[in-house]
């Protein structure tokens, strides 16, 4: 019911990352890019939605950070991804939307440099907490 004032769809397993986009460039896309590597070859990818806060940065910039990242990791890793996971730019949702979708998370994975301000905003400390290192561990059927 909630979940329809959300301006974009969610799959089976929804995991969020906070980045603090005030970190150099280099910095934030590298964070990005282990993430997103962790996910294109995880065994439920096509079940999986990445969400990525972006409240601190402009959806513009933030997209071609985030499309330079998945270029890199495409060309580096030669991945073949048959399935992929979603990736969604969360911008300014409202306080209700927040609600709404909170519930609706699997995990937030844990980078090194969070936006805390943007954490403690939606009381993100109700998200089962994800380090990196354990999400190859998770699959639809062990994530509570």
């Amino acid at each position: 019911f909630f979940t329809q004032s959300l301006p974009f769809s969610l799959t089976e397993i929804n995991l969020i990352i906070f980045p603090d986009w005030s970190q150099p460039e280099e910095t934030v896309g590298l964070e990005l890019q282990a993430v997103i590597k962790n996910l294109v070859t995880h065994p439920d990818r096509g079940k999986m939605t990445l969400l990525i806060d972006n409240s601190n940065i402009s959806a513009e910039d933030a997209d071609l950070i985030l499309s330079s990242v998945v270029v890199n990791l495409l060309m580096e890793s030669e991945l073949e991804v048959d399935e992929r996971p979603e990736i969604v730019l969360v911008g300014e949702l409202s306080q209700i939307q927040w609600s709404a979708l909170i519930p609706q998370l699997q995990g937030w994975i844990k980078l090194e440099n969070e936006n805390g301000e943007a954490i403690a905003q939606v009381k993100a400390d109700n998200i089962p907490l994800i380090e990196l290192s354990n999400l190859s561990d998770k699959t639809s059927n062990k994530i509570d």
